[in-house]
């Protein structure tokens, strides 16, 4: 009788453990939301149908609208290049034919819109268009000025795209959070299991 409320306990520590790592993995692994442009790159020439690739899988997603305008905008004109009802990672947004437009510098607006009608923006600058002129070499910012002017530079390698910061969301839950609530709820249930196997070998003894 000992040896089988033994195995029972073993086994009881056993998924215990179990269930922590495979919440542990599964947090891991979670997605973080985000939105973000990863091609093209800040500074970059296109020519000929440019594939738009990113991301708009934020936390209570409704819409994403892609445009795209005059570097120099004082007008604050853009023009749509897709939308979506659809949230993505790391998938194409649109296709742009920027051969169907005049060479010169442009940028790139991602809005996103949640289900509370709060708008993000994500910008790409600087994009040369060059179909009918020829491409300049890539001349690299001075670092006092790379660091003064956000997504600027003709060298993509050298500054990573840094999206509009959203604004902090009271309702939203920390990936942490969640992990810390897993494991204490694994932990609360191999206690319970435990004593109810230290119960039933006490009633053996006494039996």
């Amino acid at each position: 009788m000992m040896g089988r409320s033994f195995r029972v306990f073993f086994s009881g520590v056993v998924l215990a453990l179990l269930t922590v790592i495979s919440v542990q993995g599964q947090d891991a692994k979670a997605i973080v939301p985000r939105i973000e442009i990863r091609q093209p790159r800040p500074g970059q020439a296109l020519q000929g149908s440019v594939r738009v690739i990113g991301s708009t899988n934020i936390r209570n997603f409704a819409h994403s609208e892609l445009a795209f305008a005059y570097q120099e905008n004082p007008t604050d004109t853009w023009f749509i290049l897709a939308e979506s009802e659809q949230g993505v990672v790391n998938d194409v947004l649109a296709v742009w034919d920027t051969t169907a437009i005049t060479d010169r510098i442009y940028q790139l607006r991602l809005t996103v819109t949640t289900k509370e009608n709060q708008k993000h923006v994500y910008m790409v600058e600087r994009l040369r268009v060059r179909n009918y002129t020829a491409v300049e070499t890539d001349t690299p910012q001075p670092d006092w000025q790379a660091q003064s002017e956000s997504m600027t530079t003709l060298e993509p390698t050298q500054l990573p795209n840094t999206p509009t910061p959203l604004p902090t969301n009271p309702l939203t839950l920390r990936q942490s959070d969640l992990t810390q609530s897993a494991l204490k709820g694994a932990g609360i249930v191999a206690v319970f299991f435990l004593i109810g196997t230290l119960m039933a070998i006490l009633r053996s003894k006494t039996a």
